[in-house]
């Protein structure tokens, strides 16, 4: 039934695409977000009950220096103000939301679609489960739009921020890297190919517990390390799936977004997923640079050559929908079956 549900909330949100202007019904999504994760009961995602023993912890021992500073204090403050577990999430939920909401409503051609992005790539299913990572995501978010404004000391106030939520937001600080890189057709190719080259033969559990520093033990030393088996070949398939899109994408793309900050991030998140497929918790790598695309997608949608614009969102509907079905009838992300506290109680 859960599945049914969520599949039902997926058409839902896409028909909202149809009505980009209507700021109520972004807004109304937005909160129905906010209550589907803050409200979600401690089953729902491997790391729930976790952070519900943390905020116990915390609030009747004080913060002790894990986990990360900011979350820590927040979880304090919380607990001593009386707020139950749910509703500090729920407060954490609306933080993360109007983080992303904000850069949508001053970046994206259609904000709903935005959202619909935001759903459709399992970014508000993963928040039920790694929601202090997804915190820090949404800052990293906030920072890129900063620095596609030129404001670097915004955008490495954000790293900073977000780091105090989860340290692993530090690996965002590549991006000034390639914010300046200039991109033609042979290396966009090259850059595909040579990075899964280095994500088969050569990206190892040695190479990233340098990388990864005090969360190797979560990446590559615990049971959740390295691929092996059907999961690398699943991977793989993964890999070659977003690889043809972003293919497909650069062919059709109007050349002016291809130099634009939105696509360099999207480009470079695709090339951290194939030189990191075979480990398990690699995503969690990926997710700061794969957020982007709830901009970059509806930019995109804008600004093709295809003269048959319902052709270029058929392929990219196809590709996110795909995706979705196939991640939720797997039980991704740990929140099947769902239940939500808020919910169960108007029901009864």
């Amino acid at each position: 039934m859960d599945m049914w549900l969520f599949s039902v909330l997926w058409f839902i949100v896409l028909m909202t695409c149809f009505f980009k202007n209507k700021k109520f019904v972004f807004y109304a999504i937005l909160f129905l977000f906010s209550l589907l994760i803050g409200f979600r009961s401690e089953t729902v995602g491997a790391d729930t009950y976790v952070y519900a023993d943390i905020y116990e912890m915390i609030g009747q021992n004080g913060y002790e220096g894990y986990p990360e500073p900011l979350y820590g204090y927040f979880n304090y403050v919380c607990y001593q103000l009386g707020l139950q577990f749910n509703v500090m999430q729920w407060i954490v939920s609306c933080i993360m939301l109007f983080l992303f909401a904000n850069v949508i409503v001053k970046n994206s051609p259609n904000r709903n679609s935005s959202l619909f992005f935001l759903f459709s790539l399992f970014f508000i299913f993963y928040s039920m489960n790694v929601t202090r990572q997804m915190l820090a995501v949404s800052v990293v978010l906030y920072g890129y739009y900063l620095l596609d404004l030129e404001k670097v000391k915004g955008f490495i106030l954000c790293m900073v921020i977000a780091a105090t939520c989860h340290l692993s937001a530090l690996v965002a600080f590549s991006i000034l890297l390639i914010r300046n890189v200039k991109l033609n057709s042979f290396y966009f190719y090259l850059l595909l190919i040579f990075s899964f080259v280095i994500g088969t033969f050569f990206f190892d559990g040695n190479i990233f517990r340098i990388i990864a520093g005090p969360y190797a033990k979560f990446f590559v030393e615990s049971d959740a390390g390295i691929r092996t088996g059907d999961r690398i070949f699943y991977a793989i398939l993964l890999i070659l799936f977003w690889n043809i899109l972003c293919i497909f994408i650069y062919k059709t793309a109007k050349k002016e977004i291809l130099d634009t900050l939105w696509f360099k991030i999207y480009l470079f998140g695709l090339l951290i997923n194939n030189m990191t497929y075979r480990l398990e918790l690699g995503l969690r790598i990926v997710f700061y640079f794969s957020i982007v695309q709830i901009i970059f997608f509806p930019i995109y949608l804008s600004n093709n050559r295809e003269r048959e614009k319902l052709f270029i969102w058929g392929v990219l509907l196809m590709f996110v929908g795909i995706f979705f079905f196939v991640f939720l009838s797997n039980g991704s992300a740990g929140v099947l079956p769902y239940s939500n506290l808020l919910f169960d109680e108007l029901c009864k």
